[in-house]
């Protein structure tokens, strides 16, 4: 019988690096390990799409052709992993989403499993809060997700017991390992390591790479990045890439000792949870609030953090703007060669880059439609035709296109 591995995370608990890891190398698992990793994408969370209460809203808040579109991935991702399952003796499956999934989703998911003839063996792991909160609100206030004020505010810890608890349910205990996420526990030392060990992988020769992700921001950074979001909001257009960030180096940013004390004491019943039930647990050392730095609290004027926000950020803009462009002329290059594939590449780079460019989406569009993605390439005409609704030429490809995918569904030939 096949077997299963659902790494179900949760959240910054080294999903990523695990992911990333196992995507990369995803050919090298195959061939020298029989273990199917799906190449749809690093992260699997789109597979829990299906068995979803309310899958539209589990998508979320997308446009109705993105939701339309997910769906239509997710049905041919499913399709896929079934036709497949006979030709590899382990599968995984990895993502952060499975675990808040409710009872009724996850029998579910179980029940699909169980069609396949798979075993399926649930891997999650448990970190520390103490541990889990400055990366917790690092990569909040990292994207914009809030101000740092605001964050700690409202501090959440990750509800392991009620979780947990779920897929021990649902699949019984002897399936549901908990493997503690702390640096001497996990193999190696580090999280990559102990998944693929958990999975019955030693890689003793170091071939499948750890890749570094999520890399926290010093102290400085973070108050920089607070000022940032109150002069571009996420999900702003004058908000720039953050990667800078990254470069700022200053002491370790560490939640308030107050806050840090609130949150041990309420993870009291989950450390219990752990204990009973699944044989490990956090000693009193582990959920200690870090001592005060030997130097004082970190001195950075507001005024000063707002100003070099804004400074960095806009150089962030213009960087990007420069890269848009290049990546722009680069496709039109290519298309002059006869090279779509390249062209359509360095289009999508342009877009990554600079969302707004309505040429590039223009481009795009025609691309995709010769190469029968029909739907895609109708979403980037009319986006071309909304960033310059006086253009007489994206307007007439949106109208050709348009009436091209409606003959198309009533089997006419356009």
């Amino acid at each position: 019988m096949p077997r299963l591995y659902l790494h179900i995370g949760p959240w910054k608990t080294g999903t990523t690096s695990i992911q990333d890891a196992l995507y990369a190398h995803r050919a090298l698992l195959a061939d020298r390990y029989g273990v199917n990793y799906p190449a749809v994408r690093p992260n699997h969370w789109i597979f829990a799409i299906p068995f979803h209460t309310d899958p539209d809203r589990y998508i979320a808040e997308r446009p109705g052709q993105y939701v339309a579109a997910k769906r239509r991935e997710m049905a041919a991702m499913a399709g896929k992993f079934a036709e497949t399952v006979g030709a590899h003796p382990t599968h995984v499956l990895s993502a952060e989403q499975f675990f808040t999934l409710d009872e009724g989703s996850v029998e579910r998911m179980r029940a699909f499993f169980d069609r396949l003839g798979l075993d399926t063996q649930v891997i999650a792991y448990a970190r520390s809060p103490i541990d889990q909160l400055p990366s917790i609100v690092n990569q909040i206030v990292r994207t914009g997700g809030g101000r740092l004020s605001e964050v700690l505010g409202r501090l959440p810890i990750t509800n392991l017991k009620h979780h947990l608890s779920v897929f021990v349910r649902v699949f019984g205990q002897d399936r549901v390992s908990v493997r503690k996420f702390s640096r001497a526990a996990l193999v190696g030392g580090d999280a990559v390591t102990d998944f693929l060990s958990a999975i019955g992988i030693t890689d003793p020769g170091g071939e499948i790479q750890r890749p570094n992700t999520n890399k926290a921001l010093s102290a400085p950074a973070m108050l920089i990045a607070d000022q940032l979001t109150a002069v571009a909001p996420k999900g702003s257009k004058d908000r720039g890439p953050v990667g800078y960030l990254e470069t700022i180096a200053g002491p370790r940013f560490d939640v308030p000792q107050e806050i840090a004390a609130r949150i041990a004491e309420a993870f009291a019943p989950h450390n219990a949870y752990l204990a009973e039930q699944h044989g490990i647990s956090f000693s009193e050392e582990e959920l200690q609030p870090n001592a005060m730095r030997d130097d004082g609290p970190l001195l950075l004027d507001n005024a000063l953090a707002a100003s070099l926000a804004a400074t960095l950020n806009r150089q962030s803009l213009e960087i990007r703007a420069q890269r848009g462009r290049i990546a722009f002329l680069e496709g039109l290059s290519l298309l002059s060669r006869q090279q779509p594939e390249q062209a359509r590449a360095r289009f999508i780079a342009c877009l990554q880059h600079a969302p707004d460019t309505p040429q590039a989406h223009f481009e795009l569009a025609r691309l995709l439609w010769d190469a029968g993605e029909t739907e895609t390439a109708l979403q980037h005409a009319e986006e071309a035709l909304r960033l310059s609704p006086a253009s007489a030429q994206f307007a007439a490809l949106k109208e050709s296109l348009g009436e091209g995918q409606a003959d198309l569904r009533s089997g006419a030939t356009p």
